[in-house]
Parts: C-alpha cells; sequence; structure tokens
C-alpha cells in the first residue's frame, strides 16, 4: 500500500469520526450551547480535511484527489478558517459560569477575520492559493499578504488565546471533576494542536512546499486518534454523552466520607467563614481539614455548585440580603454591608447580588422596605 493510499484511508476515518461524533453530541443534547459548539468544531474539522485534500491535488496523485470547485471549495474553507472562533465560542460557554456575556469585542473581531480570510478575497478575486485562478496572489502584494494573510492568522491566535485563558481561569475554582479534566485536555492537547498547525501552516512554511501536506496529515493523525479514544470511551458500556459538554451540573460519586464532610462544612458555614476576604477552595480544605478534592466532591455533589466561587457569592448575597431587608439596618450603608458579608469592594458585590437576586442592592432594599 502506497503511502497516498494511508494518508488517503487515515483522512477518511477521521472525517467519518468526526460526523459521528458531531452527530451523537447534536442527538443527544439538541438544545446544548457548548454541546452543538462542540458538534461545530468536529464539523469545521472534517471541512478541514477535505478542502486541504482538494488544494493539495498537486502533490496528491489522481485516485486519492478530492475535486471541489467554486462554491464547494468556499465552503470547506470558510468553515475550516472559522474553527479557531468556533472554539473560542466553545470554551467561554462550556468554562464560564451561566449568565456571562460573551464580549462583543471578539464577536466583531470574529466576523472580521472570516471577511478578511474568506469572503473579501473570494469576492476581490484574490487568491492565497498560487495554484488557484483568481486575479491577484496575496504571495507577490505585501499589503496583501500582510491583510489577508497575516492578520486573520494573528486573529486566529487570540481566539485561541482567549479560548485558553477562559479554559484555566478559574481552574482551581472548578468543582466538576469531568470539566476540571476537560480543562486540562484542552489546555495540553487541543490549544497546542490548534496554535502550532496555525502557526505552522499560515507563518512559517510557504504554500508551495510539498511540507504543508506532511505536517497536514501527522495533525490529521493524531485528531483520528483523539477522536478515536474519545468514541470508544463514549460508547463503552458505563459511559453516556457527558454532561459537562452540555453546560449540565455534574454529581460525582457519592463518597462514604460525605456526611462527616458536609458536617464539617455546614458549622464553617454557620461561623460564616464565608466573609474571609480571599477564601479559596484550598484554605477551606485546610480549615477544615479535609482533602482539597473532597471538599468539591461534596459542594458539587451535595450542594449541587459548579464552581467555588459561585457557591461563595450565594452565601454572602444571602447574608446581604437578609442585612438589606432588616428595617433595623436601613441606615447602614450598602458598602458596609458588601464588606462584611465577605466582598471586598462594591462592584463585585453590586454584580453579584443583581446575578443572584435579579435587581440592584439599593432596588432590593427599597423593595424590602416598603413590602415590611
Amino acid at each position: 500500500m502506497s503511502l497516498h493510499a494511508v494518508f488517503f484511508i487515515v483522512d477518511c476515518l477521521t472525517m467519518f469520526s468526526a460526523l459521528l461524533l458531531a452527530g451523537g453530541l447534536l442527538t443527544s443534547r439538541p438544545r446544548s450551547l457548548p454541546a452543538r459548539l462542540a458538534a461545530l468544531t468536529l464539523l469545521n474539522a472534517a471541512a478541514f480535511i477535505a478542502f486541504q485534500r482538494a488544494i493539495f491535488s498537486g502533490w496528491i496523485p489522481e485516485p486519492y484527489q478530492f475535486d471541489l470547485q467554486g462554491p464547494w471549495l468556499i465552503v470547506p474553507q470558510v468553515m475550516m478558517n472559522t474553527t479557531a472562533g468556533v472554539f473560542m465560542y466553545l470554551c467561554f460557554f462550556l468554562f464560564q459560569e451561566p449568565g456571562t456575556r460573551f464580549p462583543r469585542v471578539l464577536t466583531a473581531l470574529f466576523v472580521l477575520e472570516t471577511a478578511l480570510e474568506d469572503l473579501l478575497p473570494y469576492l476581490l478575486g484574490i487568491t492565497t492559493r498560487p495554484q488557484s485562478s483568481g486575479v491577484t496572489d496575496t504571495d507577490s502584494n505585501l499589503a496583501l499578504y500582510l491583510i489577508f494573510e497575516t492578520l486573520p492568522a494573528l486573529l486566529q491566535s487570540v481566539f485561541v488565546g482567549f479560548a485558553l485563558y477562559w479554559t484555566v481561569k478559574d481552574w482551581r475554582a472548578d468543582l466538576v471533576e469531568m470539566r476540571r479534566f476537560l480543562r486540562m485536555l484542552v489546555t495540553a492537547v487541543f490549544g497546542f494542536n490548534i496554535v502550532s498547525e496555525t502557526l505552522l501552516t499560515r507563518v512559517v512554511i510557504p504554500n508551495d512546499d510539498i511540507l504543508m501536506l506532511y505536517v497536514a496529515q501527522g495533525y490529521t493523525a493524531v485528531l483520528l486518534v483523539l477522536q478515536t479514544a474519545f468514541i470508544v470511551w463514549l460508547w463503552s458500556p458505563v459511559r453516556s454523552m457527558p454532561a459537562t459538554l452540555t453546560g449540565e451540573p455534574v454529581a460525582d460519586d457519592i463518597d462514604p466520607m460525605l456526611d462527616l464532610d458536609y458536617a464539617a462544612f455546614t458549622a464553617a458555614m454557620a461561623r460564616r467563614v464565608y466573609q474571609e476576604p480571599g477564601l479559596s477552595i484550598a484554605s477551606l480544605a485546610a480549615q477544615l481539614s479535609i482533602p482539597e478534592y473532597r471538599l468539591r466532591r461534596l459542594i458539587n455533589a451535595k450542594l449541587g455548585y459548579r464552581n467555588f466561587n459561585q457557591m461563595l457569592h450565594a452565601y454572602r448575597v444571602a447574608e446581604a440580603a437578609e442585612a438589606l431587608a432588616d428595617p433595623e439596618k436601613r441606615h447602614l450603608p450598602i458598602l458596609t454591608i458588601a464588606l462584611t458579608a465577605g466582598y471586598q469592594s462594591i462592584n463585585p458585590f453590586n454584580r453579584a447580588f443583581k446575578e443572584s437576586k435579579g435587581v440592584t442592592p439599593s432596588a432590593f432594599r427599597a423593595q424590602s422596605q416598603r413590602s415590611g
């Protein structure tokens, strides 16, 4: 069997496994935004492979080529080049807490990157591929190369950077063990692959170098291994589609020590340990003499919180709301109430309170005083 035949089989198997996983996500969790974004990422990966096989046709024997022309080529190209942006959205909605707004400026940059990468060159007859029949080749014009090649590549790196930031952010405070594992997987594998492949294929290796083909095939083989491992894990008799990919809470297995840990935890909350500024899950675990992993499991499985800071906000806001509704404390400044509850400034308190109660602290106090 020739090397190109092996490459062709690897590409077909990778596209099939990507489509299989995407279908599994969409059918099992059709209303979940993280599941939809994960499925779109997989579909983009399949389109990426098809596009590569089409544009590398000059290096591939005819029996193994994908003959894509015109719109049939621009569609997978657009899908391929939106992968970094979709990956950014996926990491945001997968790892940030519900209710957090996605930055609008990043959406605008995502639209700009897509336009510069594919749509404008297609409409203006500008090509980034010497093999194609475009009017102008970016390699022959420095300004066009910077606008339509370098800038989109930099924007894609920015998107992946934000994705990895949201993945790492609040890692220690995450209470869901499966989601913590996904954070590590995304950071160590997918983030590295996307960044390195983007830099290699867009910045380091020239478009007309056959190394592009071998680099692409190497990353495709890695993707096939990852997808195959996930399929085997997913469809094993004891597994089901991870709720972590759907944004739903995940309760870990019940630990025999859970009740004893819960008693120590509730006693600490009764002492209002949550009022301590800068309280972390590590410091609370040390105070309770409980291993950190068991404390995470306790707060997630027993109380239903997905994030340690989310739990802290709940206790602090509840205490603040009680003080704001107390007629005897109506002259107490809101800042004093916030500081007493454990906040170090007024802005985080206002955001947490409004997110929890739906109104500002001052509006809540006014409503409570009128109803009382």
